[in-house]
C-alpha cells in the first residue's frame, strides 16, 4: 500500500477548532497561509510555520474510522478554506487533499499549492519547557512591546534571571525574573499562545537559539531575537518619590481610553493630547477643557500628566492602586497587588 492509498476520517469540534485558528494563523502569513494537518486515531495535528517558527495545535476528534496504527496521514491545506461553521464537521484526509461534510454539504479542498520554496518551511521541534508562568502576567507584559516591525528588539519580550520585561521606548512593563538567561521572544507570539492556558510553559535550547511556548492545545517553537535588549534597570526610579493612591483603578482605565478617543491627533500617537490626574483625569486644549472624568485620589496630589493611551493601558495591565513618582521629568512607576509593574513616562504641559 503506498501512501496515496491512506485516508482518514473522524469527526471534528468546529468550536475547538474556531478557538486554535488564531495561533495557526501566527504562523501562516509567509507560506501561502497553508496548513499541515496529520490524522491520527484520537486527535488531528495542525501545524503551521514560517521562516521563524513552528506552531503545533492538537485538535481532538471523536468517531475515527479507517485510521492506520504506526502510519501518518496528512495533508497540506490553505487555513482560510476550511469552513469552521457549525458545531462540528466530518473530515476525511488522504493524499488527496481534505473532504468537509457539514450540514449534508460536502466539501473538497485541494492540496494547497507549495509555497515558494517548494516545500514546508523548516520545523523546529519543541524544546522541552523548563519554566512554568502565570499566562496572565505574560499577557500583562506584553502590552508594552513595539508594534514597530522595524524594531525587532522592541517587538520582543526579555526574559531574564532580572525580569521578564517588555517596552515600546515610551512605557516598560515588568514582572519576576526567570530561572533562564537573557533571551529575547518575540511578543506577539507570546501574547497569543497565553491565551490557551491559565499557565505558559517556557523552554530555551542550550545554544539558547529557538524558545518553546506551551499552554493548553497550542505548543509554539520560535527562533529567539538576536541582539541587546535596552538597559532597563536603570530606569527604574532609585528614589521613594511620592505616592497617588488610586481609588478607583478600573474607572480610571475605562476613562483614560475614552479620553484618548477623542483627544488623539493623526500620525505619532506622541502627539496625543496629554492627560491629568488630580482628583478627575482632565484633558485641555488651549485652556479648555474638552474631558473630565471624576476619579478621587489619596495620598500626594499628581503634578504629572500622562498620553492617555498610555494610562490606561498601564493601569489595567498591573491592576495599579498607586502612582510612585517623582517629578514632571522622571518615569513613574504602577503598582498593585499582583507582579507586574508599570513604568510609564509623563508627558510635559507648558
Amino acid at each position: 500500500m503506498t501512501s496515496s492509498d491512506l485516508s482518514s476520517a473522524a469527526t471534528v469540534d468546529l468550536k475547538a477548532l474556531r478557538a486554535i485558528k488564531p495561533a495557526l494563523k501566527a504562523g501562516t502569513d509567509c507560506y501561502n497561509g497553508s496548513v499541515l494537518i496529520d490524522g491520527w486515531e484520537d486527535h488531528l495535528t495542525l501545524t503551521t510555520a514560517n521562516g521563524d517558527a513552528t506552531i503545533v495545535a492538537t485538535l481532538p476528534v471523536t468517531d475515527t474510522d479507517g485510521t492506520l496504527t504506526g502510519q501518518r496521514v496528512s495533508v497540506r491545506v490553505n487555513l482560510a478554506d476550511i469552513p469552521t461553521t457549525g458545531p462540528s464537521s466530518r473530515w476525511t484526509i488522504s493524499a488527496e487533499g481534505l473532504e468537509v461534510e457539514s450540514n449534508g454539504i460536502t466539501q473538497h479542498l485541494a492540496p494547497a499549492e507549495p509555497p515558494y520554496s517548494g516545500s514546508f518551511p523548516t520545523h523546529y521541534g519543541p524544546v522541552p519547557t523548563t519554566t512554568t508562568l502565570a499566562s496572565s502576567t505574560l499577557a500583562a507584559v506584553a502590552v508594552a512591546a513595539s508594534k514597530d516591525q522595524a524594531r525587532p528588539i522592541l517587538t520582543s519580550m526579555l526574559f531574564s534571571r532580572a525580569g521578564v520585561v517588555a517596552t515600546d521606548s515610551y512605557r516598560l512593563h515588568y514582572a519576576p525574573g526567570v530561572d533562564f538567561g537573557d533571551v529575547l521572544i518575540p511578543a506577539a507570539l507570546v501574547a497569543v499562545v497565553a491565551k490557551y492556558g491559565d499557565t505558559l510553559g517556557v523552554g530555551v535550547s542550550e545554544a539558547g537559539d529557538l524558545a518553546t511556548l506551551a499552554a493548553g492545545p497550542v505548543v509554539a517553537t520560535v527562533r529567539t531575537i538576536d541582539g541587546e535588549f535596552p538597559d532597563w534597570a536603570q530606569l527604574i526610579p532609585k528614589v521613594a518619590g511620592k505616592v497617588t493612591n488610586l481609588c478607583d483603578g478600573p474607572g480610571l482605565a475605562k476613562a483614560a481610553a475614552a479620553a484618548f478617543k477623542i483627544t488623539k491627533r493623526p500620525g505619532d500617537i506622541r502627539h496625543t493630547l496629554p492627560a491629568r490626574l488630580n482628583g478627575a483625569l482632565t484633558v485641555e486644549v488651549e485652556g479648555t477643557e474638552v474631558f473630565r472624568a471624576p476619579l478621587p485620589t489619596t495620598g500626594d496630589d499628581l503634578a504629572v500628566a500622562f498620553n492617555p493611551r498610555f494610562l490606561g493601558e498601564v493601569v489595567a495591565a498591573t491592576g495599579a492602586t498607586e502612582i510612585h513618582w517623582v517629578d514632571a521629568l522622571k518615569p513613574a512607576v504602577f503598582a498593585g497587588p499582583g507582579p507586574v509593574r508599570g513604568l510609564l513616562m509623563p508627558v510635559r504641559v507648558d
